[in-house]
């Protein structure tokens, strides 16, 4: 990636923002970006970006504490590599068949509080023609693409689950494996705030979905979690009615609409993440038996669908 000297254009209330909540200030800015390059091209076995921007974006996610952003970066690559068979080939041509199906995207616009909105329809996941490990991958391109966004990276993102037309079968072919990587990665392996999981529609048996991935959920972020279920009317007031797509009582295009605008985004962002796959870090003991404070779950073994008649 670009080697170009970090310039802000953040706008006021953002910079404030960031030094209020992050720890982020403009006179030590470069300071801390060229201390946690020093730190990553000492790691051995970690090949990764070192430009500003790139590394901004793991010190904003720790609060500009040098150690946890480069266990950060660690945790952002060994979760990959340790699961290279099923993240692998990020790339839009790779993934064209799950960005058709419309299962995920960011919204367009941000919520109330200027954050970014994962929005996820698990219906529209056809567990006959793809797993749910390749919806994974989607999921982690989407990821991707918003914390290009510098707005992103300092005001965070939530996630907003439509479970309206999910069916038992959904659920029978839920795999545990996709909860406990998803839930690494969105705790403690990529350089985005999470700031809270919204979930509406949801019917009588998500209870079940949910057992499954309630034990890889941080008390943090179980304590974000909330349940609307058929409330439109206070999903509303959450969000704003500006914010929301169509099917959610919102004035923003139909889902599938906003997804094919997403996908043509993603389409012209190729080269980027083609750069992407060429950086990785090797797997060593100290790697795979350390315990770090990030306190990082990554699966292991093999994967388990539910096993439900």
């Amino acid at each position: 990636m670009a080697s170009d000297k970090y310039v802000c254009n953040l706008k006021p209330e953002l910079q404030k923002k960031a030094l209020d909540e992050l720890s982020e200030k403009p006179e030590w800015r470069d300071r801390d970006i060229q201390a946690l390059r020093d730190l990553v091209k000492s790691h051995k076995g970690l090949t990764c970006p070192t430009d500003d921007a790139f590394l901004l974006r793991f010190l904003r996610a720790r609060k500009f504490d040098y150690d946890r952003a480069l266990q950060l970066i660690i945790n952002y690559y060994t979760i990959r590599a340790e699961n290279k068979d099923i993240i692998k080939e990020l790339t839009p041509k790779a993934v064209k068949h799950i960005l058709d199906s419309c299962v995920s995207i960011i919204l367009p616009k941000k919520d109330k509080l200027g954050r970014a909105i994962f929005y996820l329809r698990p219906a529209k996941w056809d567990p006959d023609k793809f797993s749910l490990f390749e919806i994974l991958r989607v999921n982690i391109m989407n990821l991707e693409m918003a914390i290009m966004e510098e707005e992103n990276q300092i005001n965070g993102m939530v996630l907003v689950i439509n479970s309206s037309e999910m069916t038992w079968n959904h659920v029978k072919n839920f795999e545990r494996g996709y909860a406990k990587i998803m839930m690494g990665i969105i705790q403690d392996a990529f350089p985005m705030r999470f700031k809270g999981m919204h979930v509406v529609n949801e019917p009588s048996f998500f209870s079940y979905l949910f057992a499954i991935i309630k034990p890889f959920m941080k008390e943090k972020l179980a304590s974000r979690l909330n349940f609307y279920g058929s409330d439109l009317k206070l999903l509303e007031e959450t969000f704003g009615k500006e914010n929301l797509p169509e099917e959610l009582g919102g004035e923003l295009p139909p889902g599938d609409d906003l997804a094919k605008e997403w996908q043509t985004k993603m389409e012209s962002k190729a080269a980027v993440f083609e750069e992407l796959k060429n950086y990785k870090i090797e797997l060593t003991h100290e790697i795979t038996d350390k315990k770090s404070d990030e306190n990082v779950n990554f699966l292991t073994g093999t994967y388990r669908k539910l096993n439900v008649d």
